[in-house]
């Protein structure tokens, strides 16, 4: 009966072996001064704060003035003068009229975010009366077209997506 183990009166950690010389001993955990719950309560307010601040900021700011652009005027005006033009072959009618396309969005992403207006497609305002700044933008769309056909060659303008065909080869 000398097998049976005596019952414990010490602490577990006193029977443990004691750590080989070159082993680390074993890391007390620090205890954060916070509990889960509180950090959890502390984050939900800093987001409630922020949403609320946001909130304020939207709806006292000023609105945006909305001016709307005659999008199928524009393109029936583009491939009106690109039909009558001479010497264009379809590869580069491709070409400008993708040129054409990318200007116009340029044009107006800088219109909308440089003047801070919001622009909409005149095709897609069911109700009410805005500005209409159809000449502007195409005045500004054909200048650019001007511009970048005359200093570079037309498959150089054209932004990277653009310059390839409908198959994703480039375009030459």
């Amino acid at each position: 009966m000398t097998d049976l183990p005596k019952p414990a009166d010490e602490p577990v950690a006193a029977i443990a072996e004691p750590a080989p010389a070159g082993a680390k001993a074993p890391r007390k955990r620090k205890r954060l001064p916070f509990t889960h719950v509180e950090v959890l309560t502390l984050l939900l307010a800093i987001n409630t704060i922020a949403i609320v601040g946001l909130g304020v900021r939207v709806y006292r700011g000023d609105k945006p003035t909305v001016v709307t652009v005659g999008i199928t005027q524009m393109s029936r005006e583009y491939m009106a003068k690109l039909a009558t033009a001479p010497n264009v072959t379809p590869q580069e009618a491709n070409i400008r009229t993708r040129l054409y396309l990318a200007v116009a969005q340029e044009a107006v992403k800088d219109a909308a975010t440089k003047k801070g207006i919001l622009v909409l497609p005149r095709e897609c305002v069911l109700a009410g009366e805005y500005s209409d700044v159809t000449a502007d933008v195409s005045k500004a769309v054909g200048a650019m077209m001007d511009t970048r056909l005359r200093t570079t060659p037309v498959a150089a303008t054209l932004p990277p997506q653009a310059a390839l065909d409908g198959e994703g080869r480039e375009l030459r």
